[in-house]
């Protein structure tokens, strides 16, 4: 089970309504969907393009990737594992499973036992 209560949320309805786990790229393209809503219903014309670039750029929130914000001057997200982290999986058993960042972490790095030490 997640420990990000957004990715559990969005995983737990997705499963309810296709029956399936929606995988890591579900999640991420949702959240992309409703950041654009979010900064869309903020400016309130869809032709305001640089006022919806704007808005979105002034966002601060919890995702089910992590904490989402952008740095003003390279517009970029906020990369940190307290912020919008790099996320590390493994499949085990035809499970997924998130080892790192530790604080969204469901499970632990396994050694592959292909690999030699």
């Amino acid at each position: 089970m997640p420990k990000n209560p957004r990715t559990t949320e969005i995983n737990t309805k997705f499963q309810a309504k296709f029956g399936y786990e929606p995988g890591s790229s579900g999640p991420a393209v949702y959240e992309e969907v409703m950041l654009y809503a979010d900064a869309l219903k903020k400016v309130g014309d869809p032709k305001k393009r640089l006022a919806i670039g704007k808005a979105i750029g002034e966002i601060n929130k919890l995702t089910a990737q992590g904490r989402l914000s952008f740095d003003p001057k390279t517009h970029l997200a906020v990369q940190s594992d307290d912020g919008f982290p790099i996320q590390f999986y493994q499949v085990w058993d035809g499970k997924r499973v998130l080892f790192s960042p530790q604080q969204h972490a469901d499970g632990e790095f396994r050694m592959p036992p292909w690999m030699k030490q």
